[in-house]
């Protein structure tokens, strides 16, 4: 089996950049299954979804002699690649996993405290690379329409005891897109031969609006609650930053180091950023406001860890056992992989806590991907990035503290 790895490449003066642009990772397909299409055609012929009168569950929650099984604290989620996947309230008590099958696009859902899986949508979905998650039933589905154009599609899952289906709308070509904590606002990148600028688009109403222009074209958008974050894309031992956006479009420098990587917090108050050079990595968490900045005890790359819920500023991190070079350009192309432990990390003391070796709890090396915390900072949830399976992971009840 083959991956195909999709790199907007950033052009500088007489070099191409690799391992600084968005990428999709793709997991080889059959070729009985469709091509490449074009975007008219791909989501014009998907669109509405219609699933069946009863959504399918597949119960695991007993073996093949009858008895419970124990939901293990280190859980194997999808044992197939996924496009995405994110937590949804189930009730006041409970949270579900929500994830998208890459192979089918079929969406299901299943507790973090239970072995059953339901699933939402049964519509084949062919070429979801990534999916965005605009709160619990609005996922952003991103495909390629050719080799170098990205089509985003907002998608709304509507679901009733007797039947779920999937409609929604194109909403543009947006080389890079995130969406707020809270799922109500998209802010997506757009690219043309005068630079590029960023647009927001308010979820409910589909109104957008230019909130930032460059004309530098190798932005990568973050957001956190209130305040728009852009950083430039990363390339080992060259300069790269991560500023502010004021409400003027003007920015405001947060940091910067070579080879940089960012991840802003929920309220936008702290910023944990790696940079690697010279065969040395660093994660930096820096304070906003004032500007403090603070090397962690722990080496990673920003993309491996999630800020938990916590009123004091802590991480949780993929950490790998033995950090390569030419970082993170041959991480992000994928010709180096990491075998990682889970850590927790706290960004204001730099005590660290162990929660899992991962690779040795799962039998497997896991190179953590994306990482996410439920509101509780009961769970985090993450893909392997060599494989794109899901798994979540059961965090120590001290970090289920009171949220920001």
């Amino acid at each position: 089996m083959r991956r195909n790895l999709f790199i907007a490449a950033v052009v500088g003066v007489g070099l191409l950049v690799l391992g600084g642009a968005l990428y999709f990772f793709t997991q080889s397909r059959n070729s009985s299954q469709a091509g490449t299409q074009k975007n008219t055609d791909f989501f014009s012929a998907l669109f509405p979804f219609t699933g069946n009168t009863a959504p399918a569950a597949t119960d695991q929650s007993h073996d093949t002699n009858g008895a419970p099984q124990v939901v293990p604290r280190l859980r194997l989620v999808s044992d197939k690649p996924v496009s995405g996947a994110e937590f949804v309230k189930a009730s006041a008590t409970t949270t579900d996993i929500r994830f998208m099958e890459r192979e089918t696009g079929h969406v299901y859902d299943t507790a973090t405290d239970a072995l059953t899986s339901v699933r939402l949508s049964n519509t084949t979905i062919p070429g979801v690379e990534e999916v965005v998650w605009a709160g619990e039933s609005n996922p952003v589905l991103r495909a390629l329409e050719d080799s170098t154009t990205i089509s985003n599609f907002l998608a709304t899952i509507r679901g009733t005891t007797t039947e779920q289906s999937i409609d929604g709308k194109f909403i543009g070509n947006y080389s890079r897109l995130v969406a707020t904590p809270d799922g109500r606002q998209l802010f997506g990148l757009m690219e043309d031969l005068q630079g590029s600028h960023v647009e927001s688009l308010q979820v409910s109403t589909l109104k957008k609006q230019t909130v930032f222009s460059s004309s530098f074209r190798s932005w990568i958008p973050l957001a956190s609650q209130k305040t728009l974050f852009v950083e430039t894309a990363p390339v080992s031992g060259l300069p790269g930053f991560v500023y502010s956006v004021a409400a003027d479009g003007s920015l405001e420098k947060v940091a910067e180091g070579p080879g940089l990587m960012a991840l802003v917090n929920q309220d936008g108050t702290y910023v944990a950023y790696s940079s690697s050079s010279g065969g040395r990595t660093a994660l930096i968490v820096v304070n906003v406001k004032t500007h403090e900045q603070s090397t962690m005890p722990l080496t990673t790359l920003a993309p491996k860890c999630a800020w938990l819920p916590t009123k004091t500023p802590q991480l949780f991190c993929g950490v790998p056992k033995l950090l390569g070079e030419s970082l993170p350009d041959a991480w992000l192309v994928g010709s180096t992989s990491f075998d990682d432990a889970a850590w927790i990390i706290d960004a204001q003391s730099g005590t660290t806590t162990m929660v899992s070796d991962i690779g040795t709890e799962s039998g497997t090396p896991i190179d953590v991907l994306n990482p996410i915390i439920d509101g509780s900072g009961t769970y985090a949830l993450f893909m392997n990035k060599d494989d794109l399976k899901l798994w979540s992971l059961r965090l120590p009840e001290t970090t289920s503290t009171a949220s920001q």
